[in-house]
């Protein structure tokens, strides 16, 4: 594949993780990794894939993809992206080739 949408994956895990973890990630943070124009389109990606990635029962932060815990939000963050960085990778590209298809698909309005 070795496609831009590889590159844009690789470079959503991390923030995908704070997410996640309840960690803020910046707008601008966000514009200079991916774009503007992709910006919003990875916001919600991110938004997506952080619901699958942990559970959250009060204050006690479980992995929902090996059912580890409980962790401390720096703990799962070192968890997450150490131990499912590949997992993650591929909940965002199909995530992402979904919201292209979305948008290839729409065409001009």
């Amino acid at each position: 594949m070795g496609s831009g949408i590889d590159v844009t994956v690789e470079k959503l895990i991390v923030p995908t993780v704070k997410v996640a973890c309840g960690f803020k990630v910046d707008e601008e943070e966000l514009v200079r990794l991916v774009g503007f124009a992709m910006a919003p389109t990875s916001r919600d990606i991110m938004e997506k894939v952080s619901f699958w990635l942990i559970d959250s029962q009060g204050n006690v932060l479980k992995c929902r993809i090996c059912d580890r815990g409980p962790f401390t939000k720096k703990g799962l963050f070192l968890h997450l992206t150490r131990i499912h960085q590949d997992d993650i990778r591929a909940l965002i590209g199909d995530e992402l080739r979904r919201a292209l298809r979305k948008v290839t698909h729409a065409g001009p309005q």
